[in-house]
């Protein structure tokens, strides 16, 4: 199938003092095959070089448009989405974030398989976390030639014990104008509601072969990497909201809720008791008890121990 021409399709980056990483990141928009794309990165007021580093690449391609987030919407990479999606005039929008990484094919394939899909569809490709030296070893949600409604998809993530980065996704303008913009009150886990509303708006998630994502890591810079106190309110938050949403549509996803509750138990149970305490009933909703940490965190070191026993001998 030959793609129109006109379709345009916003990919938009927020960063923040990320210059070491951006570079790379905007050269795998630049890769791109499919030609008719605008950029649109958005500064949150970084203080290293990502000026000059974002005005040397737009200088050489018009397609990357630079701006400085206006203070009409709010600080970080959530306020810095939003501003960039009013910025932005695309049929579909490729969120990016400034260290991650797309295959040279990944918007032409995924914008032929959304000008074939359903109108209110989206779809999914291969990820993988990188780092220097790493092989590719693909992660995905769905299968070829399914399509995900939303209780398939949470089902699916728990199945699978996996995630979908953002920029896996190719969304339709009018699913992100339906969900709305990104919640700018989560420090963390806002993909996961954002993607949560999405869904909820959709006729499904379908999946594109033969293209792929890069996941970047390094040491400790990602904000889902660090564990606190406040991290922690931000994921019972989203995770509030969640439920919420699913609760509004009459999703039911009690196994995703679960499982996720019990990874926050069991990371936070012994560090941050009292906030756990004080959302008890969210756990306790959901069949995980509070109270209990002490068995699940043995029965976790136990599983930790004998897993790769069982896999070697049994598998």
């Amino acid at each position: 199938m030959d793609i129109d021409p006109n379709i345009l399709v916003s990919i938009i980056v927020p960063t923040f003092n990320r210059s070491k990483y951006l570079e790379k990141t905007l050269k795998s928009v630049k890769n791109q095959s499919l030609q008719n794309w605008e950029c649109i990165i958005v500064d949150d007021g970084s203080t290293d070089n990502t000026a000059a580093v974002v005005e040397k690449i737009s200088g050489e391609d018009q397609r990357f448009q630079y701006y400085i987030r206006s203070k009409d919407f709010a600080k970080g990479a959530c306020g810095a989405r939003n501003y960039g999606f009013v910025k932005s005039r695309g049929k579909y929008i490729q969120w990016l974030d400034d260290d991650d990484l797309l295959s040279e094919n990944k918007l032409e394939l995924q914008v032929q398989k959304l000008e074939e899909a359903d109108l209110k569809q989206f779809t999914t490709c291969d990820w993988d976390v990188y780092w220097e030296g790493k092989d590719f070893e693909p992660h995905n949600v769905i299968d070829d030639d399914e399509v995900l409604l939303p209780q398939d998809f949470f089902n699916s993530l728990v199945k699978r014990e996996t995630y979908v980065p953002p920029h896996a996704y190719l969304i339709p303008r009018a699913l992100a104008v339906l969900a709305g913009p990104w919640n700018i009150h989560l420090s963390i886990n806002q993909d996961a509601e954002y993607f949560t509303r999405i869904i909820l708006v959709s006729n499904g998630l379908v999946n594109t072969k033969g293209c792929r994502v890069l996941y970047g890591v390094h040491d400790g810079e990602r904000i889902s990497s660090s564990f606190n106190s406040k991290n922690l309110a931000s994921l019972i938050y989203g995770y509030k909201l969640i439920q919420a949403h699913l609760k509004l549509k009459d999703v039911q996803a009690k196994s995703f809720m679960k499982w996720k509750l019990r990874k926050l138990l069991l990371l936070f149970g012994k560090s941050d008791k009292e906030l756990i305490r004080n959302n008890k009933y969210l756990f306790i909703e959901n069949g995980v008890y509070p109270s209990r940490y002490t068995y699940y965190i043995t029965r976790y070191k136990i599983f930790k121990i004998v897993m790769p026993w069982y896999k070697r001998y049994f598998k």
